[in-house]
């Protein structure tokens, strides 16, 4: 018999199961528990009259919470008034039914990778069980904001019920278990999709499930200050997005880093940190002393005794046999391309950088090349309102760093061409006063002092909450 953990069973506390039939369940409904558990929605939807039933694959459970002992996806023929549960939180390559969970996943239309959760077809199997007209209230993890594979299934759930409401709870729910959770309501009134956040679960109440106040369809701009939305929002539809003024791609991929930056063989200045990154500028003091990316010809057929000797080392390593490595015609010779004109970090923990590159270097894949168009205020890229436009739309891991693949990093908006103040934002930046860098790049960007103010609030905000959930864990 499989662990609890392994099942993804974390039985979902009594009280919030109690909270979520009030919203989904009304007296003589024909209620679903898709993976009843330890029969907690069950229990809590008979109590207000309902006939509740489920489903469960583990004997003992399902005899506790009386429900059936099977796999849901061996009953999907009945439509119900409502569904209510918390499904299983594993991966495929975990779970025995995912065969079944992708099948039934794909004869409605929605096919998943091995990368997703059974939770994502669960959802989806689950809404085809209610009848027109009925409610859907599941616990889900909070990772439905976050993981590509959960962007269909919401435009499917939209497609399904007029109403979804998301409410994000920054704390754990489930003892044991480093998953955070959301609520999920799906159900019939008036059309809208909003994102809302508590801290507790204990915030989950009837009445805030019921509450009927602003729609806000992000999840980022749902943790925006209110009093500071509008000003924000005007400012950043002032700005064009990075896309328009840049190309951005990942750095070189060397197939083992450590293996190709040296010292003392032909080589080019590179950045394999972001922490090399000082300020706004790399310049080339910024990398003296630093290692070096190696630069081996193409067609180099040997005659130097330092070169054959480490091309001979890393054969020994197999790093010849690496992937990448092994694709390439000359297993040591990366393709490098041409000093781009700047570098923004990749992964980024208070503070993204974009720095211009003056150095002339290459970079390394953890941080991101940056090819202007045109003239490009980098100094101005420091202030508030484009700093939030990487807290709204990067993406936040486990750790609480924000993420920006290439794709996020096209969104940025950014100034259209202004004054560039980079060398006086370089230097407050590598003073450590990075608040007055923000007031330079406000002052370039055109921001007045209240949008700067309401902006540089708001930026605090999303990425103070960040860094916080990062020191909860």
């Amino acid at each position: 018999m499989h662990s609890a953990k392994a099942r993804g069973a974390y039985y979902t506390p009594a009280r919030l199961a109690e909270t979520l039939c009030r919203w989904a369940v009304r007296p003589g409904d024909r209620v679903l528990d898709p993976a009843a558990g330890d029969g907690v929605f069950l229990r809590a939807a008979r109590a207000l009259g309902a006939r509740a039933g489920g489903f469960e694959i583990d004997p003992a459970a399902a005899k506790a919470a009386g429900a059936i002992r099977g796999d849901f996806f061996d009953h999907l023929d009945r439509r119900y008034d409502a569904v209510v549960g918390n499904p299983p939180y594993v991966h495929f390559t975990q779970a025995n039914a995912q065969r079944k969970a992708r099948e039934a996943a794909a004869r409605l239309g929605m096919r998943f990778g091995s990368g997703a959760s059974v939770w994502a077809p669960f959802l989806v199997a689950a809404a085809e069980r209610v009848r027109p007209g009925g409610r859907m209230a599941m616990v889900i993890p909070r990772e439905t904001l976050f993981v590509d594979y959960a962007h269909p299934l919401l435009a499917h759930l939209r497609a399904k019920f007029p109403r979804i409401d998301m409410i994000c709870v920054r704390t754990f729910l489930f003892e044991g278990a480093l998953v955070k959770v959301a609520v999920l309501l799906c159900g019939p009134g008036r059309p809208r999709f909003r994102i809302r956040e508590v801290e507790f679960p204990e915030e989950l109440t009837p009445e805030l499930l019921e509450d009927d106040g602003q729609d806000e369809e992000s999840f980022a701009w749902s943790r925006v200050p209110r009093e500071c939305r509008e000003t924000a929002r005007r400012v950043l539809e002032r700005f064009a997005p990075l896309s328009e003024l840049a190309d951005v791609s990942i750095g070189i991929v060397t197939g083992d880093k450590p293996y190709f930056l040296v010292r003392g063989l032909p080589s080019l200045p590179v950045v394999a940190s972001p922490t090399w990154v000082q300020g706004a500028i790399v310049k080339a003091a910024d990398l003296r002393n630093r290692p070096r990316l190696l630069d081996i010809p193409p067609d180099y057929a040997g005659g130097d005794a330092a070169v054959d000797a480490y091309l001979e080392e890393g054969r020994r390593r197999g790093v010849h046999r690496r992937y990448k490595c092994a694709e390439r015609a000359f297993w040591w010779r990366p393709r490098m391309g041409a000093p781009p004109d700047a570098f923004l970090t990749y992964l980024n923990d208070r503070l993204p950088r974009l720095a211009l590159n003056r150095a002339r270097a290459r970079c390394t894949n953890n941080l991101h090349r940056v090819t202007f168009h045109g003239s490009v205020s980098v100094g101005a890229f420091y202030n508030p309102a484009t700093l939030l436009s990487i807290e709204l739309g990067g993406r936040i891991l486990g750790d609480g760093a924000l993420k920006l693949e290439p794709g996020d990093a096209g969104k940025i908006r950014m100034p259209r061409t202004c004054r560039d103040p980079v060398d006086a934002v370089d230097a407050a930046l590598r003073q450590g006063d990075a608040k007055d860098a923000f007031r330079i790049a406000s002052a370039a960007a055109g921001l007045s002092f209240r949008e700067h103010r309401l902006c540089a609030r708001a930026h605090a905000e999303l990425r103070d909450i960040r860094l916080r959930e990062r020191r909860m864990r």
